[in-house]
């Protein structure tokens, strides 16, 4: 029995080896079963009690574990198994050592690989560094050579311009000189014309006077002559009457008459004298009566040559003040042309240089895109390989799969800002085009500035502007097209000009330029008066606002269902989607005079009530608002024929 106690502690030391023998080499613990056992052994102690013959007391105990001496054949097994699979796991994990040497090994390959692909790529970017600065390089030069290049083109063109400008000046002024001349040979053969005639005249009247003095003598012969011969008639007379009388009396017929006394001889003289003297009278006064008519008619002659003389003076004076009042006008006109001019000017180098500017972005996304696209190819390929090569390391493939789709979203991106600088070069184009085209026709035309045309209105504009199509035989707007074209770009109100500023900047430009242009402080005063009278009463700015606006657009759908108009549906169809008005400039002349005051009056009173407007209430009318941004120009324009064709007419003071 005392056997047994001893080895108990052995069997079970035994155990504790056995159970420690499951550790791996490393210290990791194994599987606890048989160690769990003890915890549900059933043991028996006993105690034993002896005296020592020193008279002490001794005890003796013993422990006996029944459950473990049943079971030390199932522990040995056990324990047999454990070692087995000690020597197992002591193989797997040689060969988990193996892998692991491997997976370093590839590792370590796939180091120097990237060591050496890093490297290339090293390379690489410095050798794109170095391409980006020369193409930078270049293309600074050739900007700078292109500036060259349209800076004395410019130049040239001014100075052609200037020069074409001066021979016109010239031209002018040799047939200024001309027609001076002209009228100064004029007015000396006017001169000479008149003396000629005065000689002419001086030599009919020396022509009369010796006429007249030679009537004189021969009048006076003549009296003479008639003297002596109405003498002899008056004496024939008397001897036939003193032989009648005798007769009468009964003398013979023979008989001569009594002799006449000296009396009556005196007394028929004195007849006789009187008679030559009273028809001698008679045609003196003829005489001078004749000679006053033709001094009157001298005299109106003279009156008529002076008046004449002066007129032909008035008319000359009146050409020279004309072609000198020309000359100030088109020397007034000069400096708008020259200041329009070198704004146009300014502008298309502005135009040129975003074009350009977006040409490079074009190439610069171009050349992105090109580098998005090899890399994904790259990567592809490295992808590949690499799932040829080993088999696939899954950590690996989803990084390149992560990378072919950062350079898929990079590669959209780039596409997306090359559409978008495509649409803007478009745009751009468009616009130096027509500033091109602008400034052409305002070097053909320098008289056009400050007196309105009557030429056509076409005024295109791809992106946002609806073309102005107007013939010159329309009313007053369609007639003075381009005018009304050139005072719509001063005012800034074409859609391409709006659609480049921010939305705010943009409705305040525009109810600014309308305010300008359509209210008058004099005229207008009964109106603010009304819409303050409203707003006192409790109605909204807002909703003042809206319903001028709503006024406008019904003068305008009445005009877009006009049978005239072409394309109504699709106008009208714009129309009620909020866009841009499909208008025509016959329509606004055809427009009719009983809406004219209705719509100028809904007119003022939006821009009266805008600005009153807070800026909860602007924010709620932001689409009113840009839809009256988008068609400023047929706004503005339909105050102008609403000024034109309204009635009454315009009062004195008035400034549009």
């Amino acid at each position: 029995m005392l056997n047994s106690q001893l080895d108990a502690p052995t069997t079970q030391a035994e155990l504790q080896d056995g159970a420690s023998q499951a550790e791996d080499p490393n210290g990791s613990v194994g599987e606890q079963q048989v160690i769990g056992m003890l915890a549900i052994g059933s043991v028996e102690t006993q105690q034993v009690l002896a005296l020592s013959s020193n008279g002490v007391n001794k005890t003796w105990y013993a422990t006996r574990n029944i459950l473990e001496e049943s079971l030390s054949e199932s522990i040995q097994a056990l324990n047999s198994v454990i070692c087995e699979d000690a020597h197992d796991t002591a193989v797997w994990r040689e060969r988990m050592n193996l892998l692991k040497q491997k997976e370093f090994d590839r590792k370590r390959k796939y180091v120097v690989i990237m060591a050496q692909l890093n490297d290339q790529k090293m390379r690489l970017r410095f050798f794109e560094s170095w391409r980006r600065l020369v193409l930078k390089h270049f293309l600074q030069r050739d900007r700078q050579v292109a500036a060259s290049d349209l800076c004395t083109l410019s130049k040239y063109r001014l100075l052609r311009r200037n020069f074409s400008k001066w021979g016109n000046w010239h031209d002018r002024q040799l047939r200024r000189q001309r027609r001076a001349h002209l009228v100064n040979a004029l007015m000396a053969a006017n001169d000479r014309t008149q003396v000629l005639c005065f000689f002419q005249r001086w030599q009919i009247l020396a022509v009369q006077r010796r006429l007249r003095r030679f009537l004189l003598e021969c009048l006076e012969l003549i009296a003479q002559a008639s003297a002596q011969r109405l003498l002899s008639v008056y004496y024939c007379k008397l001897r036939a009457f003193g032989q009648l009388r005798g007769a009468r009396k009964g003398a013979s017929p023979g008989a001569l008459p009594p002799p006449l006394s000296s009396a009556q001889l005196e007394r028929l003289a004195a007849k006789a004298q009187q008679q030559t003297l009273h028809r001698a009278l008679h045609k003196w006064i003829g005489f001078t009566q004749r000679q006053q008519e033709m001094a009157t008619r001298r005299t109106a002659l003279d009156r008529y040559a002076e008046v004449f003389l002066r007129a032909g003076r008035a008319r000359v004076g009146r050409v020279v003040f004309h072609g000198w009042r020309r000359w100030c006008l088109r020397r007034r006109r000069l400096h708008p042309l020259r200041a329009l001019a070198v704004l146009l000017e300014s502008r298309r180098g502005l135009h040129l240089r975003e074009v350009f500017y977006l040409r490079w972005m074009e190439w610069l996304h171009r050349s992105r895109l090109r580098q998005g696209v090899e890399a994904t190819k790259e990567v592809e390929a490295r992808l590949v390989e690499l799932e040829r090569t080993h088999g696939g390391d899954l950590f690996e493939k989803l990084r390149l799969q992560g990378r072919i789709n950062e350079l898929i979203d990079r590669q959209a991106q780039v596409e997306m800002n090359l559409a978008r600088d495509r649409e803007r070069l478009d745009v751009l184009k468009a616009t130096s085009e027509r500033i091109c085209r602008r400034l052409g026709e305002s070097e053909g035309d320098p008289a056009s500035v400050g007196s309105p045309p009557s030429e056509d209105f076409n005024h295109g504009n791809e992106t946002a502007l609806m073309p102005f199509s107007g013939d010159g035989g329309g009313g007053p707007i369609a007639a003075n097209a381009r005018f009304y074209r050139r005072l719509i770009d001063q005012q800034r109100l074409s859609p391409g000009v709006l659609a480049q500023m921010p939305a705010a900047d943009a409705i305040h430009h525009v109810f600014a330029q309308l305010k300008g242009g359509v209210l008058n402080l004099y005229t207008d005063l009964a109106l603010f008066r009304q819409v303050k009278d409203r707003r006192r009463g409790g109605i909204a700015a807002a909703a003042i606002f809206l319903e001028a606006f709503a006024e406008v657009k019904r003068a305008v759908l009445a005009v877009l269902k006009t049978p005239t108009t072409a394309s109504a549906a699709s106008s009208v169809a714009s129309f009620a989607n909020g866009g841009r008005w499909g208008l025509r400039l016959e329509a606004l002349d055809r427009l009719p005079a009983h809406h004219c005051a209705g719509v100028l009056s809904a007119i003022k009173t939006m821009v009266v009530a805008y600005d009153l407007l807070s800026p909860s209430d602007a924010e709620r009318i932001s689409s009113t608002c840009e839809e009256v941004v988008q068609n400023a120009d047929w706004i503005f324009l339909f105050a102008r024929a609403c000024y034109l064709r309204r009635k009454p007419a315009l009062p004195v003071n008035n400034r549009v």
